[in-house]
């Protein structure tokens, strides 16, 4: 008799807990971010381009998906493939923009790329962080956790850097430029010949010209080279002479 009170029990719960309706497990979106193509140095006054990509690794499209971004003072944000918004600064200096993009099916990405600037040396720490949100901007998950969305403070999450070494500019060395010295009367020959300035001056020649007296023989190899060497008068004209006389001698003897 009991053990018939007992099934009839059993049945009856067993039919109360089918009527009842199964619990709706919800499903939201989710933010996984990821960084590549970063530089590990970057040399001041140099630029170079960052690729960062959001996921939605949750279960739900995401009505809105973004990321944020961060840089240090030492680096700028020069320019983006995708307009960006500005963020709010940190407590410690940081330039911060936004990215977002609207109905995000779960399983798909988004990337962006960003150009930043060296500026000043050391190690430069960039943040990023990706957040999903499923209706508008509420039942927003972060992709770290924080008490707020967005996430506020100076406590910038961790779990996502990335550094960038800029190392100390060498400081540029001018070259001196140095003159020659101007050499003396002593060392300088104007002309050409041989004879510096100094020596034409003692000697009475023109510095300027290798035969100061138009004579036909330099300076140096003349013996007296103020005075033009005297020559035979009619010399030239004597030997023309003899050369024609003997010229019609031959012409004579032949007839």
């Amino acid at each position: 008799m009991k053990s018939g009170k007992i099934a009839v029990m059993v049945l009856v719960l067993m039919l109360i807990l089918l009527c009842l309706p199964l619990p709706v497990i919800a499903k939201e979106p989710e933010a996984q971010t990821s960084i590549s193509s970063v530089p590990s140095t970057l040399d001041t006054g140099s630029t170079d381009w960052i690729t960062l990509t959001v996921k939605n690794v949750g279960d739900a499209k995401a009505e809105k998906i973004g990321i944020h971004f961060r840089v240090p003072p030492g680096l700028d944000i020069v320019d983006s493939d995708r307009p960006f918004a500005w963020g709010p600064s940190s407590c410690d200096g940081d330039t911060a923009v936004e990215w977002e993009w609207c109905g995000v099916s779960a399983g798909y990405s988004k990337s962006v790329k960003v150009e930043v600037k060296a500026v000043s040396s050391g190690a430069q720490e960039i943040k990023f962080r990706g957040f999903a949100c499923l209706v508008g901007y509420t039942n927003c998950h972060d992709e770290v956790s924080c008490s707020s969305y967005p996430c506020t403070g100076c406590s910038y999450p961790s779990s996502k850097k990335k550094t960038i070494e800029v190392p100390t500019a060498k400081p540029q060395v001018t070259p001196t430029s140095t003159q020659s010295p101007t050499p003396t009367s002593s060392q300088l020959d104007s002309d050409g010949d041989g004879w510096n300035d100094e020596k034409e001056r003692l000697m009475g020649t023109n510095p300027y010209s290798v035969d100061s007296d138009n004579d036909g023989i330099n300076d140096p190899q003349d013996p007296n080279p103020t005075v033009p060497e005297k020559r035979i008068p009619g010399f030239e004209l004597a030997f023309a002479i003899a050369g024609l006389l003997a010229m019609a001698y031959l012409l004579r003897k032949r007839k």
